[in-house]
């Protein structure tokens, strides 16, 4: 007897769907892979880096606290936390490069610390091991590129006057190039975050400098150019620079809100809405639509104090897939003791490293540490040790996991996967084409919203049962590997 069995379809690749890493690059206004086929990426920043940017808080000539904070990247991203994007169904990581101080130092210029870049081809490595793209950003350069303390010189902005700081970073990101000119997992350089140039010359003539500097030795990879003024404004940027440039903006507002966690969202009274959203959105990103240029929104996401946030974050995802856009959330963790920040992994004033801070803030030598406090304190930084906001952490794996859209087809379409029975009432059985060894159960409502995940371990069929939903229409979906297995649509009835 032959049934017809409906099935889900992915009408692009997202973010539960990459198979086999390729190579990406720019091709008609989108990112492909390999064979051409259309990549948006999604995910959130890993900072990678350690306390050295923070200029006030270590002696960073003393041997002990330079060894101390070389530690800091064996333990501030783990391998841990690329199995934890991972089930949140993630495809790619903004890798912030914290500061240049943890790979060269000022009196040492063009010398670069070879144990902390190997650090950074670890982390490169568990990309790899778990088929997550890296986008390596650059937070802080010498001579600093925009007027905040977090760009690692107590706020000076030299870069864009000094030619030796100019040559300095320009020469980092060709050594970076250099160990991963033919790395697939590595989608592309992301040349400085959130840089103020005085000017629009001076702006394009950095940015010039340090793609010739890595185009001399890497021709492979997407190049990202960040806007100027804290990356709102992509219209400083001649598109003429090179070939395979994508275009990035960092996406706070309204700022007295998404940074400041002001006000409530929606607020209609103020045109404080999801339109709104949605047209300041499109304003931004209309350069590089009218120049044929992917744009990617590298940053958003509002301060956790805010109200209505959840619903602000994802409204801004939800216009961001609309319009085919690849984003990353902004932050994975925050490890400095502020617990209101974007961040949905964070740490209050309890955490040793927080503590550790403080102490030096206020006089504390740092040779009373001990070798066993210290070891503690770097503990305190890994993640499975920080708290977490599951709400937030929630939402966004629901988003990146869910399809961006359904159509149904019969049993000739993508996925062979059978259900029986189908409507069924107390229990029904699942038949995968193949056995999975290592897989992922999804079960969503008809509005799309995630209700259950399961893992699956070496079977080819499995049962749900009805007792644990009310009567409607759900659809599964079961994925091994960043890869579906299978899809289908299945009715309770009671």
């Amino acid at each position: 007897m032959k049934y017809i069995f409906l099935v889900l379809s992915l009408i692009i690749i997202d973010s539960i769907s990459i198979a086999q890493v390729s190579l990406l690059s720019v091709e008609n206004g989108e990112i492909v892979d390999a064979i051409g086929t259309e990549i948006i990426l999604k995910g959130v920043q890993f900072e990678f880096g350690s306390a050295r940017g923070d200029v006030s808080y270590f002696d960073q000539s003393d041997s002990s606290q330079s060894l101390f904070l070389d530690n800091m990247l064996k333990h501030i991203v783990i391998e841990e936390d690329f199995v934890d994007v991972k089930n949140m169904c993630a495809n790619t990581i903004r890798l912030s490069l914290i500061t240049y101080r943890d790979f060269e130092n000022d009196t040492l210029p063009f010398t670069y610390k070879e144990n902390n870049l190997q650090q950074l081809d670890s982390v490169v490595q568990w990309a790899k091991n778990h088929n997550i793209y890296l986008i390596i950003s650059m937070r802080q350069s010498p001579g600093g590129h925009n007027s905040s303390p977090h760009s690692g010189n107590g706020g000076l902005n030299e870069l864009w006057s000094n030619t030796n700081y100019q040559q300095r970073i320009a020469s980092l990101w060709r050594n970076i190039a250099q160990r991963y000119a033919n790395e697939p997992i590595i989608a592309g350089y992301d040349l400085l975050n959130e840089p103020e140039a005085p000017d629009s010359t001076s702006l394009n003539n950095v940015y010039q400098s340090i793609i010739d500097s890595i185009r001399s030795i890497d021709t492979n990879h997407i190049i990202f150019l960040e806007g100027n003024l804290w990356a709102q404004y992509t219209d400083w940027i001649d598109p003429n620079l090179n070939t395979n440039l994508a275009l990035s903006i960092h996406y706070y507002l309204p700022s007295s809100y998404a940074v400041d966690g002001i006000g409530t969202y929606p607020d209609a009274g103020i045109d404080f809405t999801k339109n709104a959203l949605s047209t300041s959105l499109q304003d931004r990103i209309d350069y590089a639509q009218s120049l044929n240029l992917p744009c990617n929104v590298g940053e958003f996401g509002a301060m956790t104090s805010a109200e209505g946030y959840l619903i602000y974050d994802e409204d801004m995802i939800s216009i961001m897939d609309s319009l085919s856009l690849s984003w990353n959330y902004y932050n994975y963790k925050n490890i400095k003791g502020t617990t209101n920040t974007q961040a949905f992994y964070y740490t209050d004033n309890t955490n040793e490293f927080v503590q550790m801070l403080s102490s030096l803030q206020t006089g504390t030598l740092f040779s009373s540490f001990s070798q066993q406090y210290l070891d503690f304190v770097l503990a305190s930084i890994e993640t499975p040790n920080l708290f977490i906001k599951h709400n937030l952490k929630n939402m966004l794996s629901n988003k990146m996991c869910l399809p961006q859209s359904i159509n149904v087809y019969n049993e000739n379409g993508i996925s062979d996967i059978k259900i029986y029975p189908n409507p069924f009432n107390t229990s029904a059985t699942i038949v995968l084409s193949k056995k999975v060894v290592d897989a992922k159960l999804y079960i969503y409502d008809i509005s799309g919203n995630l209700l259950k995940t399961e893992s699956l371990k070496n079977c080819k069929e499995f049962v749900i049962m009805g007792n644990e939903f009310s009567s409607g229409t759900y659809f599964i979906s079961v994925v091994e590997d960043f890869i579906i297995i299978g899809q289908g649509r299945v009715v309770l009835l009671k």
